[in-house]
């Protein structure tokens, strides 16, 4: 077994790191986007729906999985 490796990471790349993550976050909630797809790391698409009720999201929520079920 290969022996295990530690990243050491001074203070200011943690200083660093902590502000880069803030500006994604800041960037996600200004684009209404999640961070993982502001990284390239989600796949699925996303679907703004702000401003509707429970009933209408889980309309959208049928009408996805109806769909999906006709692509099989």
């Amino acid at each position: 077994m290969p022996p295990e490796k530690h990243a050491l990471l001074s203070a200011s790349s943690a200083s660093r790191w902590l502000v880069c993550t803030a500006s994604i976050v800041e960037l996600a909630k200004t684009f209404s986007v999640s961070t993982d797809y502001l990284l390239g790391v989600e796949p699925l698409a996303s679907i703004n729906v702000s401003g509707l009720d429970e009933k209408d999201v889980a309309a959208l929520a049928m009408l996805a999985d109806r769909l999906r079920a006709t692509k099989d």
